[in-house]
């Protein structure tokens, strides 16, 4: 339909431009008449210009011509008279001639050169006769010049009829050209206002057309235009399946299909929008989780819980209540992490916290059993590892706050059902109160970890408030144990060495490694107060990992220095075998020091031996076979049974001190030590006593076939270069006879 409708209007189109074609050819045509009979006139105008000045000049040539001729022949009949006279009328009558030339100038070319010949001819004569004085030659001339002057009317009169016969052609050439002119000029105007006339109704008619055809086309185009408009709102009101109802090849057509691709494509783009707003809602909330929730227990942090310690503190400093924080360590977690692996130590982690929830669930119930009042809040969290809080809200008193935590205490010692296995485990905790114990953040937590250390102390599986006049000993722990996470890194241990004697040579045998703290504040730290710190906080493993290292790289020095090295005993940790591969550590420290096995021994306790039987008698066999001894330290205060000397792969038993030091008067001490050393010849392994200090108890040992003695009766535990000294000593004479010893 449009383009039959185009077709129309181009055809209309066509038709006025034709229209207006020839109007305006016909237009040029008259424009090129009128420039015509312009012309006609004008050369008419012209012509008279050009012939008028030539008849005057002709009468006034004839009449100046006959007036002086007939001067001339009077002139001549009275020369006889005046000859002077004469002279004068000839001087005139050559001025007269020479100005005919000048009046012949406006002629014809052609006549105007015929009159020119002959005026020639006239002046020749004339001049020839002013210079002829005598009046008979004078006479004979104007005799023979007669014809001339004959000729030259004749000439005149040919020379005026020819000018009047053109001028008279001329004028009716002109008058005919005018006439045809002014009809054809009537013509055309006539024939100009017919068409003006029929291209004013045609332009009407092609106005009316045009319009019509406009309005119509608007009229479809806005029909299609308000579908494709309706169908875009729908899509911004968020209706992206609507349909488009109309097809088409046109370009509204091509408009409408690119609006419902748009559609379409918005339609993926909102659902894939809304995808990626879920995926985004869902990241933002787990982001929040991960920053406020522990990603193990799913309890509420360390930042959780501070920043809601941080409003209870300012509501409460407002409004005058109380509150207390809990804080809530399990007691020997380590050895379930030890003992079945951090696996299970994590679901025991998970297995506490949902108690916790449980009794943050039922705090109605705790309420209940407390006070008729408005019940407190339970807002527990995991500091981490096995650290736990809780805060108690709208508290009434410490008593309240002590049996809330007692409660929570009870609902976490049951046993737990882990993997069809029970596991116990009892936690300590500490309550400080607001604002009794601390009005901060800091000062509650490190009050009420410091009384979760008070609980320890009394023997775990307790609960303690603080109490400010005992916190001294737990602020001198807290301290000694965060320092010593930087001991090793600013390079505050070292190691002592302390030696082993021969009783039966008195040489040097061999040497013990024991770590020194030397605090920059509170100067040596002994070993019984800062080991037990190590073990608890794990920092037993670097530390005696750096021991060993350090052994072995006491071994090299003597050896560079020519001194004959003695075997060097490390005390390690039953954490170091459960935490790392040591038999990988102990070759590591040799190799890269490139000593032989045999100079580095191992010593360990009985209660380390028994923290994972299987994997310390593997450890230790695997130990064997590169040429590492083992050294059982402290026997007798342990377990001391036989079963477990027979199955450990060891070379050597160390008699613990309490034993050798009242050997003398104790009866029963003597016995025990006379067991262990008839037992250990009979199983082949070499014995060593500690903690010697006197001759007697020296000989007493000897006597009864102790083999290696290690006390102050020798030496002192000596830093590294006094202890190099100490043994050049031992190696070139025996201690008997450096003076140390009497009984060698």
């Amino acid at each position: 339909m449009i383009l039959g409708i185009l077709f129309i209007a181009v055809i209309g189109i066509t038709i006025t431009l034709y229209i207006a074609y020839e109007i305006e050819k016909n237009t040029a045509h008259n424009k090129d008449v009128l420039e015509r009979i312009t012309h006609v006139e004008v050369k008419a105008v012209l012509i008279s210009g050009r012939f008028l000045p030539a008849f005057k000049a002709l009468h006034t040539l004839d009449v100046t011509a006959t007036r002086h001729v007939l001067e001339f022949e009077l002139y001549v009949l009275d020369f006889d008279r005046d000859q002077g006279l004469l002279v004068a009328s000839l001087s005139r009558l050559e001025t007269a001639f020479e100005k005919i030339p000048k009046k012949l100038q406006n002629v014809a070319v052609i006549e105007r050169e015929e009159l020119e010949e002959i005026m020639g001819v006239f002046t020749d004569i004339t001049h020839e006769a002013l210079e002829i004085r005598s009046p008979n030659k004078l006479f004979q001339l104007l005799e023979d010049s007669e014809d001339v002057f004959s000729e030259f009317r004749a000439q005149l009169d040919r020379t005026r009829n020819g000018f009047d016969h053109a001028v008279s052609e001329l004028s009716e050439a002109i008058i005919q050209d005018l006439q045809n002119s002014r009809e054809n000029m009537t013509l055309q105007q006539t024939m100009l206002k017919r068409l003006e006339n029929v291209s004013r109704w045609g332009l009407s008619f092609l106005i009316l057309f045009v319009l019509f055809v406009t309005i119509l086309l608007f009229h479809i185009l806005q029909h299609r235009l308000n579908i494709v408009a309706k169908y875009a709102h729908s899509i911004a009101e968020g209706q992206y399946t609507s349909t488009i109802d109309f097809t088409s090849s046109d370009n509204i057509g091509g408009m409408a299909e690119s609006v419902g691709h748009m559609g379409s494509s918005m339609a993926a783009l909102v659902k894939e929008l809304e995808n990626k707003a879920a995926i985004a809602d869902r990241l933002a909330r787990e982001t929040k989780r991960l920053a406020y929730y522990d990603a193990l227990t799913g309890l509420p942090n360390r930042q959780h819980f501070i920043e809601e310690l941080e409003f209870s503190i300012e509501k409460a400093q407002k409004t005058e209540e109380m509150f207390a924080v809990a804080y809530l360590d399990l007691d020997d977690f380590k050895k379930v992490n030890d003992s079945y692996g951090h696996s299970m130590g994590d679901q025991l982690l998970c297995a506490v916290a949902d108690r916790l929830m449980q009794n943050v669930r039922d705090d109605d119930a705790i309420a209940r059993s407390v006070s008729d009042r408005d019940p407190p809040v339970l807002f527990p969290s995991r500091l981490g590892g096995d650290e736990f809080t809780f805060l108690i809200k709208r508290v009434h008193d410490r008593g309240e706050a002590e049996i809330i935590a007692r409660r929570i205490l009870c609902a976490l010692v049951r046993p737990y059902q882990l993997d069809n296995r029970e596991i116990s485990i009892t936690p300590s905790i500490g309550v400080a109160v607001f604002p009794s114990d601390g009005t901060t953040v800091s000062e509650l937590l490190k009050n009420s970890d410091m009384a979760m250390y008070q609980a320890k102390e009394s023997g775990r599986n307790n609960i303690k408030l603080f109490n400010a006049k005992i916190s001294n000993q737990q602020l001198r722990r807290i301290g000694l144990e965060r320092d010593l996470t930087k001991a090793l890194e600013r390079e505050e241990l070292n190691v002592h060495y302390q030696a082993k004697i021969d009783l039966n040579s008195c040489k040097i045998v061999g040497a013990e490694a024991l770590l020194r703290w030397q605090h920059p504040q509170r100067g040596m730290v002994s070993p019984v107060e800062f080991i037990p710190l190590a073990e608890d906080s794990g920092m037993i493993v670097p530390i005696g990992n750096w021991v060993l290292q350090q052994a072995c790289n006491q071994i090299v020095q003597w050896q560079s220095k020519n001194i004959a090295p003695v075997p060097i005993a490390v005390n390690v940790s039953a954490k170091q075998f459960v935490r790392s591969d040591m038999v990988s550590v102990v070759s590591d420290c040799i190799g890269i020091a490139g000593i032989c096995p045999e100079y580095i021994e191992l010593e360990l306790t009985e209660s380390s031996l028994m923290e994972d039987t299987v994997l310390m008698v593997d450890t230790l066999s695997k130990l064997q076979k590169i040429g590492i001894m083992a050294n059982l330290d402290d026997f007798g205060t342990g377990y001391s049974s036989l079963s477990y000397l027979k199955r450990f792969p060891l070379s050597t038993l160390k008699i613990d001190r309490s034993f050798v030091r009242d050997i003398e008067t104790n009866v029963e001490d003597a016995a025990i030590v006379k067991a262990i050393l008839a037992m250990s010849n009979s199983l082949g392994l070499k014995v060593i006593a500690e903690g010697v200090e006197t001759e007697s108890q020296a000989s007493f040992l000897k006597k009864h076939g102790c083999q290696e003695a290690q006390g102050y009766l020798y030496s002192k535990p000596l830093p590294a270069h006094a202890f190099t000294d100490f043994l050049m000593q031992g190696t070139t004479a025996s201690v008997a006879q450096s003076g140390k010893s009497q009984s060698c």
